[in-house]
């Protein structure tokens, strides 16, 4: 529990480092979360300091410790529930389960399938009220892009590796905001420096 609180307040710092540059009310803002990485959007979404515009929860269901307040405060901000046909972390079973929940504590949501398992679908990513983007990456993309060094690195603990990593774009305002969050299944190949790359 611990672990999730500190996310929640390097989060919280983070949100407040960008909307000190960032006009908020010029701003829709919009969570992503996939896999491992639901747990942790919707976690800040409903106990961070963040007013969420949208929150698209990706292949995977909601957190177990999310309590009745919380669930309940799903219904500020507009859900989206997306899942593959055939992912086996997010089954019927708990889509049924999961809407039940949400049914019962009056948050409305809109879900969408696509045929397929446990992956990012481009047509459907495209499908969603999200604005214009190009070509969706894959990894050997993302690897191979050039990354500007941070504007700042925002420290958050005493430890080394609690920190975040802050980028303004260049040129005149407003920009749209993008918050990349990493879910966790850290490897070799995916540190740091791949979601730098993604930044």
């Amino acid at each position: 529990l611990e672990e999730i609180a500190d996310y929640i307040r390097y989060l919280d710092l983070l949100h407040d480092r960008i909307f000190e540059n960032v006009p908020r009310a010029q701003v829709k803002l919009r969570l992503l979360g996939y896999s491992q990485g639901v747990a942790t959007s919707t976690r800040w979404a409903v106990s961070g300091k963040a007013d969420v515009d949208q929150l698209v929860i990706w292949g995977s269901p909601l957190p177990h410790d999310l309590d009745d307040a919380g669930i309940a405060r799903l219904a500020r901000m507009r859900l989206t529930v997306v899942g593959g046909s055939r992912d086996r972390f997010l089954t019927d079973e708990h889509r049924k389960e999961q809407a039940s929940l949400l049914r019962l504590h009056g948050v409305s949501f809109e879900e969408k399938r696509f045929h397929g398992g446990h992956r990012l679908d481009d047509d459907t990513l495209r499908a969603l009220d999200l604005p214009a983007s190009p070509r969706i990456l894959d990894v050997e993309d993302i690897l191979s892009l050039p990354h500007p060094e941070p504007d700042a690195r925002i420290p958050y603990g005493d430890d080394a590796l609690q920190f975040g990593e802050l980028r303004l774009p260049k040129g005149a305002r407003p920009h749209p905001l993008a918050i990349v969050l990493h879910g966790g299944c850290w490897r070799a190949r995916y540190d740091v420096a791949h979601t730098r790359s993604f930044s």
